[in-house]
């Protein structure tokens, strides 16, 4: 079994029954799948760095559990349509306190037939710093760079059905914009990306200006 704490972001806008019955409803899928809760910090309704869904504030609740390495995963595909949960985020400890961060990264497709999707998303994985760097700063809507490795899996779910995974094993992970940038509800405006010599250890680059003191999750 392995330790997992699952952040969570939910809808402010909504009455508060509907959002116990979110939070219920996130803790259900954890026990449906195996996982054990071992604790639930709720650290109440707090101002948002910057619109999500423009939302400028969220319920924040961070999970504790116990599960095997399948559980997250089947957790996260289904937090993943829950339209009251803004934004959420799975990372685990592992052996000698090495986090692991799963998250999902959007990627726009430049040519699509009609009624095709707009975008893939892409499972990612990351360790060490660079998990803890996810889970710190990164949010839903923030344009990220990632550079890694295609590793692919399976394993048997509770059904005993063979699922097959695909995953990028994230290596470097950079900023793609500007904090005015991710303010920009009109549109895209693309922004020059960080040259490798700003690059700090552990394959992540320096933050932004004025972004450490303003995101969640700090």
């Amino acid at each position: 079994m392995n330790q997992y704490e699952l952040s969570l972001v939910v809808n402010a806008k909504i009455e508060d029954e509907a959002r116990n019955a979110t939070v219920e409803a996130v803790k259900e899928l954890i026990t449906r799948f195996g996982g054990n809760i071992t604790n639930i910090d709720e650290w109440g309704k707090k101002k948002l760095a910057y619109e999500v869904q423009k939302m400028k504030e969220g319920f924040y609740y961070f999970i504790q559990f116990d599960a095997d390495s399948t559980c997250p995963g089947e957790v996260e595909d289904r937090i993943r349509i829950m339209e009251n949960v803004i934004r959420f985020l799975c990372i685990r400890q592992g052996e000698n306190s090495t986090a692991i961060a799963r998250y999902s990264l959007a990627v726009d497709r430049r040519f699509k037939r009609p009624g095709e999707a707009d975008a893939d998303f892409i499972n990612c994985v990351s360790f060490g710093k660079s998990a803890e760097f996810a889970e710190k700063y990164f949010k839903q809507g923030t344009k990220i760079a990632v550079t890694g490795r295609i590793q692919t899996g399976s394993y048997t779910n509770k059904d005993g059905q063979k699922v097959y995974t695909t995953d990028v094993v994230v290596e470097e992970q950079e900023f793609a914009e500007s904090k005015g940038s991710s303010n920009n509800e009109s549109g895209y405006q693309q922004t020059q990306r960080p040259t490798p010599s700003q690059a700090v250890g552990d394959g992540f680059m320096n933050i932004p200006d004025g972004l450490d003191e303003e995101l969640p999750f700090s």
